[in-house]
């Protein structure tokens, strides 16, 4: 099989050979935020079109997006710590602080409200982005380590209000019986 220019182009992206460099982990900045993401090896056409314009496609890490980024723009990250020290945990926590400060301003249910769905050996997150009255939109966020995602939900979309506002109650429920307490401990 004969090579093409694409071919060529994945073989090596700023000088660095690309087997070297998908699905590593890097670290990069966008919108001017530090973000995480992998380096896409699928889907392959994509990727293809990306290293013919000399581009990384770059998996978010947390948003369920995709930026096409030159490498030289791009820091692989090599051993992260699995303890405090690591900036992705770090970085994922910031977000989902936010995040749920953002929720617990929201009175009843409506955009900005977060929720997980217990998956595997984790969670995986969700957002609520818009409601209507039938239905409400959830988009996916990577909060999780292991970036879990539900099997119906997968990265969102519009689903029945009811079914979004029941996982909405369910983990606020739990939050208020097993989250932190206010002023004094429960009497025994």
């Amino acid at each position: 099989m004969a090579k093409t220019k694409t071919d060529a182009c994945l073989q090596t992206v700023a000088g660095v050979p690309f087997e070297t460099l998908a699905n590593r982990l890097v670290r990069f900045e966008a919108g001017g935020e530090e973000r995480f993401g992998h380096v896409c090896s699928q889907p392959a056409e994509e990727v293809h079109l990306c290293a013919a314009r000399g581009l990384l496609l770059i998996s978010d890490e947390i948003f369920p997006t995709c930026h096409r980024l030159p490498p030289d723009q791009v820091m692989v990250v090599k051993e992260l710590p699995w303890d405090a020290q690591n900036p992705l945990i770090r970085h994922r926590e910031r977000l989902l602080s936010a995040a749920q400060e953002t929720s617990n301003k929201i009175k009843g249910f409506g955009p900005g409200k977060i929720f997980s769905i217990p998956v595997g050996d984790g969670l995986a997150w969700y957002v609520v982005t818009k409601v209507t009255a039938k239905t409400a939109t959830v988009e996916w966020r990577g909060f999780h380590c292991d970036n879990w995602r539900d099997l119906t939900l997968d990265c969102g979309g519009a689903f029945p209000r009811s079914v979004i506002e029941r996982h909405v109650r369910r983990c606020e429920g739990l939050r208020r019986i097993f989250g932190p307490r206010r002023g004094n401990r429960r009497r025994e």
